[in-house]
């Protein structure tokens, strides 16, 4: 949540944008396996299923990478911080 709070305020500081749609995520696709990985590294315990963790995040198949909308991250001069583990991390442990 950080990250796309700092990625908001950038856009709204910023004195004149060259584009109207900007990409606020790493814009790397994980899958439900990855996420279930992320819980367990911080919950070890976590035993709990998660449907389509097998399968490719739909993500993937319909929006692959795109330079183009990471490039304009830099015009907002933000970069995320956070990975997947330290989203789920952040989240747990506040």
């Amino acid at each position: 949540m950080d990250d796309i709070v700092s990625g908001i305020l950038a856009a709204w500081r910023a004195p004149e944008l060259k584009h109207r749609v900007f990409n606020l995520s790493r814009s790397i696709p994980y899958t439900a396996g990855d996420l279930k990985i992320a819980i367990q590294k911080v919950i070890p315990s976590s035993t709990r299923r998660l449907p389509g963790a097998r399968r490719p995040a739909d993500s993937v198949r319909q929006h692959p990478r795109r330079p183009g909308r990471l490039a304009r991250r830099a015009e907002l001069g933000f970069a995320p911080r956070y990975d997947l583990d330290g989203i789920v991390a952040s989240t747990w442990t506040g």
